[in-house]
């Protein structure tokens, strides 16, 4: 599935006021180019496509496509992938593409999704899990960082505890060798992605920490937008409320 929504369209709208956005139902590479050739006609380096991958959870989707409506970052589209073969209840007023196919591991997934942007404008990719929440500021702060980078990873996250509204930080050190990654508040170009094969297409746990080691052995460039000066922009669930 994937769409691009013009940021005139959705400002100012709540999530159960949406009525629906400008999706493209589609199944072929060269329709999804359209789309996102439309998206940035008005080009801004970088173009960022929000990459989410998804299997049977339409209520969680809601949440984290609300969180892409309101970024402020103009230059953005984004692919949703649902391998579920029976049709999932989309009881929300959205649409989702639908593939036939089921993913062995959600490493061959996520690298399908790259795949399906090749022959577009996309100049970089921001993977994000579908049970996980955006500030308005993230595709602004992965963007902002991309210009200095080949990708980029956040130092700091925020988590949501229960049912609570608590959102403490999270950190970690780029030199800590348990590599905690906060994947779902990673970017990276697709020269990045292209140059280093992709995530390891056997894993369906630990798939970005074996991407992020093909990084390094690339020496690419890396930036934290919280060394930037950007507020966490990652909120981790559970949302059951």
């Amino acid at each position: 599935i994937a769409f691009g929504l013009n940021h005139s369209w959705f400002m100012g709208r709540r999530a159960d006021t949406l009525h629906k956005p400008a999706v493209v139902m589609a199944d072929s590479n060269l329709l999804i180019h359209k789309l996102l050739t439309h998206a940035y006609s008005q080009r801004l380096e970088p173009n960022i496509t929000v990459c989410c991958p998804t299997y049977r959870r339409p209520e969680l989707l809601g949440k984290m496509i609300y969180s892409f409506q309101q970024q402020t970052y103009l230059y953005k589209a984004m692919l949703i992938l649902d391998d579920e073969k029976p049709k999932p209840d989309y009881s929300l007023d959205r649409c989702v593409i639908k593939h036939s196919y089921r993913y062995p591991t959600l490493g061959a997934k996520r690298n399908a999704m790259v795949k399906m942007l090749e022959d577009s404008s996309t100049d970089a990719i921001a993977m994000w899990d579908d049970d996980d929440l955006y500030m308005p500021w993230a595709l602004e702060a992965l963007a902002v960082s991309l210009r200095r980078a080949d990708w980029v990873r956040a130092s700091q996250a925020l988590v949501r505890h229960g049912t609570t509204n608590f959102l403490p930080v999270l950190s970690y050190s780029r030199q800590d060798k348990s590599d905690k990654a906060f994947h779902p508040a990673w970017a990276y170009s697709v020269a990045a992605f292209k140059a280093s094969g992709g995530y390891p297409s056997e894993l369906s746990l630990g798939e970005d920490l074996g991407l992020a080691r093909k990084f390094r052995d690339l020496r690419l460039s890396e930036s934290d937008p919280i060394e930037l000066g950007y507020p966490p922009y990652a909120v981790f669930g559970p949302w059951e409320n």
